[in-house]
């Protein structure tokens, strides 16, 4: 399945988040992790989904500002592969 990075404009922290990782989503699409760069004001979320445009329709419904979504793959350097 697809991976993507989504860059928000905010840097969201606990409280912000905890309500969101309890909506249900859609079939075959996983909210992986966020990453929050506190300082530059940003946070960085990993999905599994079919294509960008799901990950954007979920961002809309629930008011999730976002700045992009990248569609990206994962290099492990152990095994040289991407995965």
């Amino acid at each position: 399945m697809p991976k993507f990075i989504a860059v928000h404009p905010v840097a969201y922290n606990k409280e912000q988040l905890a309500p969101l990782a309890k909506e249900q989503l859609p079939a075959g699409v996983d909210w992986g992790s966020t990453w929050c760069a506190f300082g530059d004001n940003k946070s960085y979320c990993e999905w599994n989904a079919p294509d960008k445009a799901v990950v954007e329709a979920i961002f809309k419904q629930y008011g999730i500002p976002y700045e992009d979504i990248h569609e990206v793959q994962r290099y492990n350097p152990k095994t040289g592969d991407f995965e």
